[in-house]
């Protein structure tokens, strides 16, 4: 997923436990809807396991999706031969690319890149890149659906210098557990965040048996660094709409997002819908 270096490649083994499949389905329904209004075949950046693009597929849409890491896309593949028909499956293709520099004879009448697929570019100017090869990759009256993080409004806009999330516990057959810890280090001048994902293995007394650490590197762009970069990528700025939350209705900057004491802003993400429009003349 990560543009430039497939850093996923070293946590494949682990990504649908920690935080693929389980994730729940609040985002999937939404990517269903907008999929359902597209016109053309659907470009997915950041594709990873195939959470995202496997249910498109399913319902008759045909689908790319692009993942750099290699071990993630033949995990993809497989889980497309065990959940597809034959017909489903030959509507979707997993290509091993670049965000940043993938090119294709055709357009897409749909770009997504699902949770905070864009993070993963590794840098602004890469995430810069990403956006301008969505906007390239559409056909006229395209749409670009996607969202990530949101670490609130005012002062509170990026990241916590550090953070350490709650530990989740996932069991293993026949018997044991994998627990996940997360700890992150941001860096507000370069935007970037170091995420250390921790993971002991429990045998089914509880005792650690194995523990292992892994490093993946993250960018972060506040709302208003993202309508900019939209708008450098060939997006006019009326063509887009922010949203805090899957319900596709609500802004992100209602007040239902943020309460009295300001901490309820971590329940909305950036969800946006960006269409492309011919340039004006001047």
């Amino acid at each position: 997923m990560n543009s430039k270096h497939p850093q996923y490649d070293a946590v494949a083994d682990l990504y649908d436990r920690a935080w693929g499949d389980d994730r729940g389905s609040t985002d999937i329904s939404a990517y269903i809807t907008v999929a359902s209004q597209a016109e053309g075949s659907i470009l997915e950046m950041g594709a990873g396991t195939g959470r995202v693009c496997i249910e498109l597929a399913a319902r008759g849409h045909h689908v790319t999706g692009l993942e750099l890491s290699r071990k993630m896309a033949t995990l993809a593949r497989a889980k497309t031969k065990e959940r597809l028909s034959k017909p489903q499956q030959a509507s979707l293709r997993i290509v091993v690319g670049d965000m940043c520099t993938f090119n294709s004879p055709t357009s897409f009448g749909l770009v997504i890149l699902p949770f905070s697929a864009l993070w993963e570019c590794g840098s602004k100017k890469h995430a810069q890149e990403a956006l301008n090869s969505a906007y390239q990759l559409l056909a006229m009256s395209g749409c670009l659906f996607f969202d990530c993080s949101y670490y609130g409004p005012g002062g509170r806009q990026r990241p916590a210098p550090r953070i350490l999330h709650s530990k989740r516990r996932c069991p293993l057959e026949p018997s044991g557990a994998l627990i996940f810890q997360e700890r992150d280090l941001y860096d507000e001048r370069s935007g970037l965040t170091k995420k250390w994902l921790h993971t002991d293995t429990e045998d089914e007394r509880g005792n650690v048996i194995d523990h292992r650490t892994d490093l993946i590197r993250r960018i972060y762009l506040t709302p208003e660094e993202l309508g900019e970069a939209l708008i450098r990528a060939g997006f006019h700025s009326d063509s887009c709409e922010l949203f805090g939350s899957f319900d596709l209705r609500t802004p992100l900057d209602d007040p239902s997002f943020v309460d009295s004491n300001h901490r309820n802003f971590r329940k909305a993400r950036q969800v946006w819908v960006c269409r492309k429009h011919a340039k004006e003349p001047i």
